[in-house]
């Protein structure tokens, strides 16, 4: 009773500091946490985007080697194309987990591009090979290119922040409506696409809070909320990455339709010491069906380089 008493003549010494009432609504500790979103939770966000950027990324170059890797080197086509199925089956299968399909994802063509690639080496590196089969392969070649600048613009429009309105009802996996026992939120900046993998949650509100927000349409009585505005750094670094991933590829782009006009070995010369006394040694080593283990040997021309005949 006494300790009763005491909360009542000196409240701030309360547990609560606020004696006997308790700390009114909403909870200051709540708030500390919202405010502190407003720094971090875009990061959180973002951060899960670029794993799956990343291990895409990842995975494909894998298969970009196991492709060369089965066709230059071993000359085994039926491994490169399994190799490249399979894997490029991973990066879909992965894809399509984290983005929603009404947002862009189930199983876009442009990911094929290492399995495309196995086949456009079949063509260069075949035993018997002419003309019409080389310029076809070239074009296959410079359509895997603009397969992933395609598959950069997807990357963007997919994390792009969604700016709607902000709720708390973030769909499931699978893209199933949302899990009302226990449902996440969804803030008017995070990319739609990415909503059922994020499980962001804020700190609680009460019933004032949710009603204003539910009134307002523009998030205009949440601005300050991190529903509605927090720090955007991280989705500028990942965009930067995007424009610059897509301008490589534009740039290999360019060097290809170069090496299709003027010959792949134009632009460099060979190997070897001034005067270039080995000038011509190493034609043809990388392909065809010779092994192209023979790197101080003149092998013969019949693949990829036969049209120096």
């Amino acid at each position: 009773a006494q300790e009763v008493e005491d909360r009542d003549e000196v409240p701030e010494s309360s547990p609560s500091g606020f004696g006997t009432d308790g700390a009114p609504q909403p909870y200051e500790h709540f708030e500390m946490l919202r405010a502190a979103q407003k720094d971090w939770w875009g990061c959180e966000a973002y951060m899960r985007i670029c794993f799956l950027y990343g291990m895409m990324h990842l995975i494909m170059a894998f298969s970009y080697w196991i492709t060369l890797h089965n066709i230059c080197e071993l000359g085994m086509i039926w491994c490169s194309n399994l190799g490249a199925a399979g894997l490029t089956a991973g990066v879909w299968i992965m894809f399509r987990m984290d983005v929603l399909p009404e947002h862009g994802g189930a199983f876009p063509v442009e990911i094929g591009g290492p399995f495309v690639t196995s086949i456009a080496l079949g063509m260069m590196y075949g035993h018997t090979v002419n003309q019409t089969m080389i310029d076809i392969a070239r074009g296959v070649a410079a359509f895997i290119i603009l397969m992933h600048v395609a598959l950069c613009f997807r990357m963007y429009s997919v994390a792009k922040p969604a700016m709607t309105k902000a709720h708390h009802h973030a769909k499931e996996a699978g893209g199933r409506l949302f899990n009302s026992s226990g449902s996440c939120d969804s803030p008017a900046w995070l990319p739609s696409a990415f909503q059922h993998v994020m499980y962001l949650v804020a700190p609680p509100k009460t019933v004032e809070q949710l009603e204003k927000e539910q009134h307002d349409r523009d998030n205009n009585a949440i601005a300050d909320d991190p529903l509605a505005k927090v720090d955007m750094t991280p989705w500028s670094y990942l965009r930067t990455m995007i424009f610059i991933v897509a301008l490589g590829w534009v740039v290999q782009l360019t060097g290809h339709a170069i090496e299709c006009v003027m010959g792949e070995r134009m632009l460099m010369s060979n190997p070897g010491q001034p005067p270039w006394s080995r000038a011509g040694q190493w034609y043809g080593w990388e392909h065809g069906p010779v092994s192209s283990k023979h790197y101080a040997h003149v092998t013969p021309q019949r693949g990829h380089w036969a049209w120096q005949k």
